[in-house]
């Protein structure tokens, strides 16, 4: 008597596998709901179809399982991978994956205080002028992301968060408030800071200043009977009454 066993090691096999797929994320409660129909699987050792109950799936990075068809579910930005699984009976199991990716495509919404006043401050130490430095955080108003956080920067680089004004810049200064999500998306608002200097601190920097030039329209036509003022923080003030050139 001869006995020949024969046995089969194959687990199942897989088929209509639902495609990796991509989404871009714009609401405002930054999630993403997904389903899919669970795969087809065939066991090899008995050459029939697995009921699709006995199909399991997971979905990393959300620590969500289940079986069968995966129902209505809510994701938040990031790369999932579903993974299903199934055991024929010869006992050997077989898994197949697929990926979510949810994007934040959506740009943060910059909120900027106007009109900030500040004064340059004396230094203590001999030959260091006047100076003052501000943070691009000192601007803002409430600016958020539908997904992260955000970074405030007062250009596009996230690294520049602070500016530092001297006695050059008295008077309006116009600056770009920067705002950055985590997925690299920003927008700007515009706003202004106004500079001072009190107790004349920045006098004896702008000692012997000249300044000269033509009143002229927009067609390079000279204009008579122009009042030019120069205003100085510092109270002090000159006006000059000119013709076409002052």
């Amino acid at each position: 008597t001869q006995i020949i066993k024969v046995s089969n090691t194959s687990g199942p096999e897989f088929s209509n596998v639902p495609d990796d797929v991509t989404f871009n994320i714009t609401n405002p409660a930054c999630e993403q709901t997904v389903s899919f129909n669970a795969p087809s699987a065939i066991d090899l050792c008995s050459n029939e179809v697995i009921d699709e109950d006995d199909i399991t799936w997971t979905i990393s990075n959300a620590a969500i399982s289940g079986n069968g068809d995966i129902p209505a579910t809510v994701l938040g930005t990031g790369v999932f991978t579903v993974t299903w699984s199934a055991v024929g009976i010869c006992g050997s199991p077989s898994t197949v994956t697929h990926t979510i990716t949810n994007i934040d495509a959506k740009s943060p919404v910059p909120y900027c205080k106007g009109g900030v006043t500040t004064v340059l401050m004396s230094s203590p130490n001999p030959g260091v002028d006047p100076i003052v430095t501000i943070w691009a955080s000192d601007f803002d108003l409430g600016s958020f992301d539908n997904c992260s956080d955000v970074d405030l920067s007062f250009t596009e680089n996230t690294s520049q968060t602070s500016i530092s004004f001297t006695c050059d810049d008295l008077g309006l200064n116009t600056v770009q408030i920067w705002v950055t999500d985590d997925s690299g998306n920003k927008d700007f608002c515009e706003t202004s800071i106004n500079i001072q200097a009190n107790g004349g601190i920045c006098d004896s920097l702008l000692d012997g200043t000249r300044i000269a030039g033509h009143v002229e329209t927009e067609l390079n036509e000279q204009v008579e009977g122009v009042e030019i003022s120069l205003q100085r923080m510092n109270d002090l003030s000159v006006s000059q009454d000119m013709t076409t050139e002052y």
